[in-house]
């Protein structure tokens, strides 16, 4: 009887790049192996993402084709294209082994789960993650040195207006004057304006970029913020600004650094404005800062709740006439582009505003509809963590075993049984390549229970929202801005508008409740 497969490939960007690594060479060569093997493929699978987690999209796909039971074998090109986290390797072996999955490697056949295997198999992981890591810390290192060195490190692409030229650790950044002269406008009309009145706020250039069509791109507000930030233009750069970590294929900051832990880096051959207009920026934008705190920004109930039910867009907060109103994002959107077929249709903040903040007070105010939607969340949140619970257990297990056998070794030791020195060096080397071992298990242990936190929704929690609910019964209505705000946040309301011919509705749901609709064209 012929296996049902899935094919799996992946490859990093950088992997991709630097050792001409290929998916469709991956499911190429998976396939004529499972030709070979007389398996029936039921699906392809690939993922774009580093090997180091397997929270990846595809990894995610795979694991539910598993669960549905779509599948009894993976096919995969070779051990480190599965993961490169030997914690993670052991614990997919062991899941795997449990219900009954084969795992095809193209360059070695079935691989048995068994402890020998798993020992022959995890080596290479093994050798992949130390090398991984050490060329981790090479490079921040060599990074670190030239920084200090006082050259730019150049990551990613190069600020607006330079290029980059040359390779590796002899590139370097050269002018590119046709942008440039952008930038010194920019600088000029921000500080001193364009010779015809007042220096211009910074949408106010944005708006003139476009007209003119500079550079053949669209500016936006975002785009002359970060010309303006960039101190690089005034012949100075920094490293080592921020700390990140890499979640899928992407670096995300998890820490901004104290400026003087910063390395400056003059680069006075870069420089295209002088130092006293870089401090007059830097001066007008603490007074904007000082001036916006002073005025007070108007804050809308619905910020990051309320999304148009047409193009999805978020609908946006802004002063019409009198009014205050919401409207669809795209109403701002410039020449060229089409917006929304409803972006005209408004709706004022407090109508909206009323009408939502009561159906929050009728869902916590009863009590049978609350208990119902805790449960409904409890149950959402099983099926959700399901997978990540289940691993946990697996690495608890892994522990177990690896600390047994720790100790079956040392006993070994300590009796006697084996006296040569060489076979003694090698029961030495075991226990100590198990201790290694828990130490990736328990940091990947660590690291599930940490993602577990932040999403599973405990019995404290529950009990939380219905302390909250019963603190606040009899004054929700009178509640406040921040008040109803971390409401809405602690319970993730989400808020379409919606337009039928000639009627408006809000369609609302939070996590206590999948959907209800209030009709708000009565208003």
């Amino acid at each position: 009887m012929s296996k049902n497969a899935i094919i799996y490939a992946r490859v990093s960007t950088e992997e991709q790049a630097e050792k001409g690594y290929s998916l469709e060479s991956q499911i190429k060569g998976c396939r004529k192996y499972a030709l070979d093997n007389r398996m029936n493929i039921v699906a392809e699978i690939k993922d774009d993402y580093t090997g180091s987690t397997l929270d990846r999209p595809g990894f995610n796909e795979l694991e539910s084709l598993l669960a549905r039971k779509e599948a009894n074998a993976i096919i995969v090109t070779e051990d480190d294209r599965l993961s490169r986290n030997a914690a993670n390797t052991l614990a997919i072996y062991e899941e795997w082994e449990e219900a009954g999955i084969e795992l095809h490697y193209c360059d070695k056949g079935r691989v048995s789960f068994g402890e020998e295997s798993i020992l022959i198999n995890g080596v290479p992981i093994l050798v992949a993650q130390y090398e991984r890591v050490k060329t981790r810390k090479r490079t921040m290192k060599g990074r670190y040195d030239k920084a200090r060195a006082g050259k730019p490190v150049l990551n990613g692409s190069p600020p607006y207006g330079y290029r980059k030229h040359g390779f590796r650790e002899d590139a370097e950044l050269v002018k590119h004057e046709p942008e440039l002269k952008v930038v010194r406008d920019i600088f000029k009309w921000y500080t001193t304006g364009n010779g015809t009145g007042s220096p211009l706020s910074q949408r106010e250039i944005a708006r003139k970029l476009n007209k003119q069509g500079a550079s053949g791109m669209k500016w936006t507000l975002a785009k002359v913020q970060r010309i303006l930030n960039r101190e690089i233009y005034a012949g100075v750069t920094h490293y080592g600004k921020t700390k990140t970590r890499q979640k899928g294929k992407k670096k995300i900051i998890i820490a901004k650094l104290p400026k003087e832990q910063w390395i400056k880096i003059p680069v006075p051959h870069l420089a295209v404005i002088d130092r006293h207009t870089f401090e007059a920026v830097e001066a007008r934008k603490a007074r904007n800062i000082q001036l916006q705190t002073r005025n007070g920004k108007r804050r809308y109930l619905m910020s990051g709740h309320f999304r148009c039910g047409t193009c999805g867009q978020v609908m946006v907060g802004s002063q019409r006439d009198t009014y205050l109103r919401y409207q669809c994002a795209t109403h701002w959107k410039s020449p060229g582009h089409e917006p929304c077929p409803t972006s005209n249709r408004s709706v004022v903040t407090h109508r909206v505003d009323d009408l939502i903040w009561d159906w929050i007070c009728q869902l916590l105010t009863d009590e049978k509809s609350l208990e119902d939607g805790l449960n409904k969340m409890v149950e959402n949140n099983r099926g959700q963590t399901g997978t990540k619970r289940k691993r946990l257990d697996t690495l608890e297990k892994l522990i177990v075993k690896r600390e047994r056998s720790i100790k079956r070794l040392m006993d070994e030791l300590n009796e006697g049984v084996y006296e040569d020195d060489y076979t003694r060096n090698l029961f030495r080397q075991n226990v100590k390549e198990n201790a290694d071992m828990i130490k990736e298990l328990e940091k990947e242990q660590d690291q599930l229970e940490a993602e577990l936190a932040q999403v599973e929704i405990t019995t404290e929690f529950q009990q939380e929202i219905k302390a909250m609910a019963a603190q606040i019964s009899d004054k929700l209505s009178n509640a406040g801005y921040d008040n109803k705000r971390a409401v809405m946040d602690k319970l993730d309301v989400k808020v379409v508008f919606r337009v039928d011919d000639d009627d408006r509705w809000l369609d609302a749901s939070c996590s206590l409740i999948s959907y209800g609709s209030v009709e708000l064209h009565r208003f």
